[in-house]
């Protein structure tokens, strides 16, 4: 199969960052966004700004749908995944292939159970600094995609992801061990999202030395030990890669978590402590920073 017809469902700044890729690309008539005709109607008169550049993007509600999807990606939060999956279905048909850019690794989980295993391609989104501003989305660097064949099943649909990328020019690696990368980088979802979200703080609160990075550090590690259970081996080398990157951050800047804490959205808290818990338990490991974070989150 060689990829055609795409869709997206979540037009924040990675949804835009990628479109951008598949617009140019594949053509106007070959992509487009999925959403529920009051976004359809307000993303249509206020367009979109990227980098400077606006970009006239095609529209369509599920009930729009006139042809199915050789791929569809979800660029939403967690929070909001029951919602996309029930605006995609129209879309998929027996060799669509789908991907996630949400974090953690229970959205493809989520996905393989509802469409098939076979349909369901790992994927990570990183390495993006992004600001979205009324109807004008910066990225500097604007990131990759990171997939991999996770089991044999997975291996056409990742080759057929790479011819695809590689003809629009889309930014992305191929990982080796797709699983042990979303489990690393979950590892510092963990330790950076939940201890900002839970005081408050900005990149530079968790960039010194104390308490607070302190936090971040055993946070992670609990990540760690329950990965190791899971028989994926999250060494020294990928926490310092992690921590080299959070000091590499912009110090005013605050993870997407905190800022849904201050904003009095919900949080993702589900696919970060509310996954590493319960298998903390099946494990027997004693995980109590993430258990402390699961019950402050949880309440809210």
């Amino acid at each position: 199969m060689k990829i055609k017809n795409v869709v997206m469902i979540g037009r924040g700044a990675i949804g835009v960052i990628f479109g951008t890729f598949f617009q140019k690309g594949l053509g106007p008539d070959h992509f487009a966004f999925i959403c529920d005709e009051k976004r359809k109607e307000r993303y249509t008169k206020e367009g979109i700004i990227f980098n400077g550049e606006p970009y006239d993007f095609r529209y369509m509600t599920s009930q729009e749908a006139n042809e199915k999807a050789d791929l569809i990606i979800l660029c939403t939060k967690y929070t909001a995944i029951q919602e996309a999956i029930e605006e995609m279905r129209t879309f998929v048909k027996e060799d669509t292939i789908i991907l996630s850019t949400m974090n953690g690794l229970k959205s493809e989980d989520d996905l393989r159970q509802i469409f098939g295993r076979q349909k369901v391609v790992r994927c990570i989104a990183q390495k993006m600094s992004s600001v979205y501003t009324g109807n004008e989305v910066t990225a500097s660097p604007i990131g990759e995609l990171v997939i991999g064949a996770e089991d044999p099943i997975d291996e056409q649909n990742v080759a057929t992801l790479k011819e695809c990328f590689d003809e629009i020019h889309l930014p992305y690696h191929i990982a080796k061990d797709i699983k042990k990368e979303a489990m690393s980088k979950l590892m510092l979802n963990c330790g950076i999202n939940q201890t900002c979200a839970a005081y408050h703080l900005k990149y530079k609160d968790v960039q010194k030395e104390g308490k607070m990075r302190d936090a971040v550090v055993a946070t992670m590690h609990e990540v760690q030990a329950v990965a190791l259970k899971m028989g994926i081996v999250l060494d020294d080398d990928d926490f310092a890669f992690w921590m080299k990157a959070i000091d590499a951050l912009d110090p005013e800047g605050m993870p997407s978590m905190a800022q849904d804490v201050l904003a009095h959205r919900p949080t993702e808290i589900e696919i970060f402590a509310g996954y590493i818990v319960p298998l903390a338990h099946q494990y027997r490991i004693d995980v109590p920073y993430n258990e402390k974070y699961l019950s402050l989150f949880k309440q809210k």
